[in-house]
């Protein structure tokens, strides 16, 4: 599982505890911290999607399977998000309810609402679950 922390300077704090919170040893969690700019902000984010392969032969992308995002972001980083987000398979997670002020009515069923901190360990120890015996299941059809 890959998780990425949206945020801004205003919810560093939150961010930093979340990592604790989240952390597990086969859990890859990064950091994104937005700034004022929408168009860099948009690029760090396309960018904190990592490929693999040299350039000029077939890439695989490590694509982050959630993104939890800490901070309220304009209208249009969050539509962005969730156009990103429906090709993507990422899942959306909207954490804290000061987050969602941006999100347009039209792709508010691209994002997921977590209230607290209960509620987020909740979900992302199901989804973890869910995870390991994907894996499993994966490493079982491998070997046959």
């Amino acid at each position: 599982m890959k998780i990425i922390l949206i945020y801004t300077n205003e919810e560093m704090e939150t961010a930093t505890g979340l990592l604790s919170l989240l952390g597990k040893p086969d859990v890859d969690i990064n950091t994104l911290m937005f700034k004022s700019n929408e168009d860099k902000d948009i690029k760090r984010f396309i960018d904190s999607f990592t490929f693999l392969g040299e350039e000029g032969q077939e890439r695989k992308a490590i694509v982050p399977s959630h993104a939890v995002i800490l901070s309220p972001l304009s209208t249009r980083l969050f539509d962005f998000m969730a156009g990103f987000a429906c090709g993507s398979r990422l899942n959306l997670l909207v954490y804290g309810n000061e987050a969602i002020s941006g999100i347009s009515e039209e792709f508010a069923f691209c994002f997921t609402y977590i209230q607290n901190e209960e509620a987020l360990r909740a979900f992302f120890e199901a989804e973890y679950d869910v995870f390991k015996k994907l894996e499993t299941a994966r490493e079982v059809i491998k070997a046959q």
